[in-house]
């Protein structure tokens, strides 16, 4: 949430039996784990959903429609998977409609091939009599495929047949309910229509006072920036203060507290900021290495010399030198990057599962020039990184609809930075490089939104930084599966860290209070520990995590992207995270009993310090 340290708490699901009758009048059987005001609004009995990639494989069950998701229940599971981290099998039993990207219909003949059926886009004119499936593409790449051949059977076993022969279509009217609330509901205008507003009992209700809540709000935002400013030394130094973005009149984007220098007053904020440039982003301090004392700040462009201008631009040379990387035009546009990612889309969602990543598909990734905008991204951010570690400061510039700077700026923060690479401080970087700090994060949810092209942005951060995890995978704390996690969820329309561009728009709409952020954490006990979110193997190291951003070393990112090849991979990694466990376990028990103290034997082991405090405790179960 934008009001405090971005504290990611699960958010259990109360049970709650959702019952929607049928055409026959007979009742589905009740499905469990709905949040708290989800309801069910359309459903549909014998509906095959297909498993991932095999078209001879799949199970029978009610396909369901809430407010929130579409829900599939067998047979013999009514329990609903949690939100957020989806399980292995799982994938397509839950699908937030906010996340739903395309819908079609598959018409019945024309292929005996799940992947070559022809189909079209499904609408309300869709005639339910020609229809053999429905398809629906998700923003995570996913195809989620449901037989529809048999719903209009009294049983399950075939569609009715009337005396004449003739295909019967007197059971089309829940299907025709259940493709309309797919229409209407999978495309919100705008975010009025997430399901967060609905959440009940955390989403709260408007502030009955204010201007209290206003002062509550700020006092918090200043008590995190005063934490941020110690960690990073600037108490000490005596040159920065938390000033004020009075009203938002300098800058709309901007959070009503900003870091900027001791020498710039409100007044130099008002006059030069609003003028010198675009969209009233003036520099402002973002971050400070410790041991260099060198600083982050961002910006837009420059667009005027008048004399105040030029005057808060001499306050920040007089720092020392300053090194300005425009962003927009050394790393990407959101244009470039909408339409890259495009392409990164319609390729991954025609892979199918089983087709090999061979030289030929990886050649269309590559033509997509994803690649090509990781490596701009990972050399710019290194850029910035070598000149923080050689005590120079560094202005990142964007532009107009070009936020590309929150990209460097974020990049520079997590190679510098080690406490960036836990779990905490990546969330507190996210917190305030992109939620706090005007990003429209929210309009890659919105289907009517013309800024799509910023989503595109954040999902290219969060791609280079798999790509530094993946060439210094031992200074993470966290694993690539909590970045996808935290992709998914950024256009889930649930959790209201996602709802808002700006501080503004959430004071507006008197929004001060957060719906939970789904997380399965991962704590201390040795069970959740090996949870996929984990880095077991994690090591802190005050090194620098510098980038390779050389062609070869660009990998597609499959976890995220083909989700549905990664799920048999995920699963084995948590098998073989269990039997490693288990055999650590085994082995530091052995050196216990051969003698000596508990701890001196595991050290043995030269196990990560997090994982040797997990054999620690389960050897002493």
């Amino acid at each position: 949430p934008v009001s405090g340290v971005w504290k990611m708490a699960e958010a259990s699901p109360v049970s709650v039996d959702a019952v929607s009758p049928d055409a026959e009048g007979a009742s589905p059987a009740p499905i469990r784990g709905l949040l708290n005001g989800e309801i069910v609004v359309a459903s549909v009995r014998k509906v095959l959903r297909y498993n991932t990639g095999v078209l001879a494989s799949g199970e029978y069950g009610v396909l369901y429609v809430t407010n929130f998701r579409i829900v599939f229940a067998g047979a013999e599971k009514t329990e609903v998977c949690p939100v957020g981290w989806v399980a292995v099998g799982e994938e397509n039993r839950s699908i937030p409609l906010t996340s739903v990207a395309q819908l079609y219909s598959t018409l019945r003949g024309s292929s005996s091939s799940l992947f070559t059926k022809q189909r079209v886009p499904l609408s309300t004119q869709t005639k339910v009599s020609t229809m053999e499936g429905i398809e629906v593409v998700t923003k995570d790449c996913f195809v989620h495929r449901f037989g529809v051949q048999f719903v209009n059977g009294s049983d399950g076993s075939g569609p009715a047949v009337s005396r004449r022969g003739r295909r019967s279509n007197s059971k089309g009217t829940p299907l025709k309910k259940l493709i309309a609330t797919l229409l209407r509901h999978a495309a919100p205008v705008t975010t009025a229509n997430f399901f967060a507003f609905d959440y009940a009992p955390h989403h709260p209700s408007p502030a009955k006072d204010f201007d209290a809540e206003v002062a509550r709000f700020k006092a918090k935002e200043h008590a995190m920036l005063d934490t941020e400013m110690l960690r990073c030394g600037l108490k000490s130094d005596g040159r920065w203060y938390i000033g004020q973005n009075l009203s938002f009149m300098i800058c709309l984007s901007y959070p009503a507290l900003v870091v900027v220098p001791v020498t710039v007053s409100d007044e130099l904020m008002v006059t030069a900021g609003k003028m010198g440039w675009q969209d009233g982003r003036f520099p402002v301090w973002r971050w400070s290495c410790r041991t260099t004392g060198a600083w982050v700040a961002r910006s837009f462009q420059r667009i005027s010399n008048e004399p105040d201008v030029m005057e808060m631009m001499k306050v920040l040379e007089e720092f020392g030198e300053v090194v300005e990387i425009d962003a927009t035009e050394r790393c990407c546009t959101a244009a470039q990057a909408e339409n890259a990612f495009g392409k990164l889309f319609d390729a991954c969602c025609s892979k199918a599962p089983d087709e090999s990543l061979d030289a030929g598909w990886m050649g269309t990734f590559n033509d997509t020039r994803w690649p090509q905008l990781l490596e701009n991204a990972l050399s710019v951010a290194a850029v910035g990184a070598r000149a923080i570690l050689a005590k120079r400061n560094v202005l990142v510039t964007g532009s107009t609809g070009n936020l590309t700077d929150a990209v460097v700026s974020s990049l520079i923060q997590v190679i510098v930075d080690p406490f960036r690479r836990t779990r905490r401080g990546f969330d507190e970087l996210v917190r305030a490089e992109w939620v706090s700090f005007g990003f429209p994060l929210v309009d890659g949810t919105l289907s009517t939104a013309k800024r799509k092209g910023q989503h595109a942005l954040f999902t290219l951060f969060l791609d280079a930084v798999h790509q530094i995890i993946t060439q210094y995978p031992l200074r993470w704390e966290f694993t690539d599966s909590y970045l996808v996690h935290l992709w998914r969820s950024s256009f889930m329309g649930l959790h209201s860290t996602f709802l808002f561009n700006t501080e503004k728009e959430r004071m507006t709409q008197k929004y001060f209070q957060c719906t939970p952020y789904w997380q399965e954490a991962a704590a201390a006990s040795a069970d959740q520990f090996w949870h996929p979110f984990t880095n077991v193997l994690f090591r802190p190291s005050d090194d620098p995590a510098i980038p390779d951003s050389a062609g070869p070393r660009i990998t597609l990112w499959a976890h995220c992207f083909l989700p549905q090849s990664a799920g048999r991979q995920l699963q084995d990694d948590r098998t073989i995270r269990q039997q490693v466990h288990t055999k650590l376990i085994r082995i530091a028990t052995a050196l216990r009993e051969s003698g000596g103290d508990l701890a001196t034997s595991i050290a043995k082991l030269g196990l990560p310090p997090t994982l040797a405090a997990v054999v620690l405790e389960g050897t002493t179960l």
